[in-house]
């Protein structure tokens, strides 16, 4: 992203966001600009909204000061929305442009199917940009799921004698220790629902634990 901004000349000064540190401040804004980007349809034209997405990120005012960053750092006003979308010399030619114009052919049966149809195409194009978006995102929360999956995707009866593993939450979330504690001896349902199983250590003990936080048994062998 630095790059891409620096071939395209744009300063870019990363603004406030809701974290605290500095290093916070500046990835949540750089994944704001990302965002924004590639909600673009073709990537060929990220460069005609660089200007503008880091200019909009860069006004974004800090709530607990109730300034901008350009205004706290550089002193800087901002022209109004008007002036900013419509400089007084566009205007001008705007008011001119609107004087000398034949409002008659807005009437005009073909003008107006020219008109509903670009309407139309715009809709589309839109609509398309959106599932486009939805569809992105939905893929990526998929990918966040299955990054956190345990790895319990469907529901297995076990019978009684049957070996299984437990799922540890507390040692699975250690590095270099394993996710899964085992071996067990199912006995039987504990409950009237069939969603939890009377389990056998194997020095005896009887443990409670539900469907889900068991799975079949792997042999692993222990190489020395």
């Amino acid at each position: 992203m630095k790059q891409i901004l620096k071939d395209h000349k744009v300063v870019y000064t990363p603004a406030p966001s809701g974290t605290k540190r500095a290093t916070g401040m500046v990835e949540k804004s750089n994944d704001l600009l990302e965002m924004i980007l590639k909600k673009q349809f073709k990537k060929k034209s990220w460069p005609l909204y660089l200007n503008k997405g880091v200019y909009e990120l860069s006004w974004r005012v800090i709530k607990h000061f109730g300034f901008s960053l350009y205004e706290i750092l550089l002193g800087h006003q901002r022209s109004s929305t008007l002036e900013f979308k419509f400089p007084s010399l566009k205007r001008s030619k705007y008011t001119s442009e609107i004087i000398e114009f034949d409002w008659h052919q807005i009437q005009d049966p073909e003008e107006v199917e020219k008109h509903k149809d670009a309407v139309i195409h715009h809709v589309a194009i839109m609509e398309t940009l959106r599932s486009d978006v939805e569809r992105k995102d939905d893929w990526r929360r998929q990918v966040q799921k299955d990054r956190h999956d345990i790895g319990i995707s469907q529901e297995i009866i076990f019978t009684s004698g049957s070996l299984v593993m437990l799922y540890d939450h507390a040692k699975a979330k250690m590095k270099l220790h394993a996710s899964y504690r085992d071996p067990f001896v199912v006995i039987g349902f504990a409950g009237s629902h069939n969603k939890s199983y009377i389990l056998r250590q194997v020095k005896g003990q009887k443990i409670k634990y539900l469907l889900r936080h068991c799975g079949k048994y792997r042999l692993r062998i222990c190489l020395s």
